[in-house]
């Protein structure tokens, strides 16, 4: 067998420990019988109406470390496609980064979860705000 990339066998590997049970067998996994989009299928992507009884809230993230000019705000707004989030990143001039993300709980903790995972060699600290969303933006972006 071939030598795989550092990068594929990031994706193997997220993709064998994700990975329904049913897919694999023990400790194997085979990945003949998984389309390989499983490893980047976004997750809580189902939008609906916004109701009064719904759970949505806002969280600001700042992160400090190496966080600028390392691509976080791009990462970030890359993992954000795949989640029902919306809100903004953006560099702040002390240079920290500041992420701001509206949606219901589960989906915002997935999504900086994924956020946390990606970009942690960057991340050395991170402070969150917890607020009620506020419904003021239609998509999740870049600020300058």
């Amino acid at each position: 067998m071939p030598a795989v990339g550092p990068l594929y066998s990031a994706v193997a590997d997220r993709m064998a420990a994700k990975a329904p049970a049913e897919l694999g067998t023990g400790n194997t996994f085979n990945f003949r019988t998984v389309p390989i989009r499983l490893a980047f299928e976004p997750r809580l992507r189902e939008r609906g109406p916004m109701t009064a009884a719904s759970n949505r809230q806002r969280l600001t993230v700042i992160y400090s470390g190496r966080v600028q000019g390392v691509g976080f705000r791009y990462t970030a707004n890359s993992i954000a496609d795949g989640y029902d989030v919306t809100g903004y990143v953006k560099n702040l001039p002390d240079g920290r980064v500041e992420l701001v993300a509206e949606g219901e709980r589960r989906a915002i903790d997935i999504f900086l979860e994924d956020v946390r995972d990606r970009l942690s060699g960057f991340i050395r600290e991170e402070k969150t705000d917890v607020q009620m969303a506020t419904g003021d933006f239609a998509t999740f972006e870049i600020r300058r």
